[in-house]
Order: structure tokens, then C-alpha cells, then sequence
């Protein structure tokens, strides 16, 4: 597991994996869900592949692209300007 582009730990997963299910935080062994997050995840990305320890940091240290709302309302902010100069 990599936090910022920083490897914090590894355990490998011997058994398949599930199709079906995905959980971020913390499952008991009985398969309940418990609260182990204490603050808020800004990105979570899971690849079918093991990374290198570049693409790692390449990943953490991009600029996240803007979402469509936001070069949608530039771009109207833009136009608003033009036909008002």
C-alpha cells in the first residue's frame, strides 16, 4: 500500500479476490463492516497490475485534471467577458 506515493506496506493476497465486492476501510474477519477511516480519502485507484515504484510517484504527483464543471463555467465566464468588452 502506497500514501502519496510512499510505500507504507505490503501484504499479498493469496486467495482470489471477488468480482462482486470492493470495500475501502476496515472489514472484520466475520465479513461486518467497522468505521477505520478517520478522516476523508481524496483518491483511490486500484490497477490489475503491479505498479513500479516511478509510476507510483508518477501518479502521486500529478495535477488532477479539471472536472467538466469547471471548463464549463470558465468557459462561460469567458464568453460573458467578451460580449461585455
Amino acid at each position: 500500500m502506497f500514501i502519496d506515493g510512499t510505500s507504507v506496506g505490503a501484504d499479498p493476497v493469496s486467495t482470489p479476490l471477488s468480482r462482486h465486492v470492493l470495500g475501502a476501510g476496515a472489514v472484520r474477519a466475520d465479513g461486518s463492516l467497522v468505521d477505520g477511516l478517520t478522516g476523508a480519502i481524496d483518491d483511490l485507484v486500484i490497477f490489475d497490475r503491479a505498479l513500479s515504484a516511478g509510476e507510483i510517484a508518477s501518479h502521486a504527483a500529478a495535477v488532477p485534471e479539471p472536472g467538466t464543471a469547471t471548463v464549463t463555467l470558465l468557459a462561460l465566464l469567458f464568453i460573458g467577458r467578451r460580449r461585455h468588452s
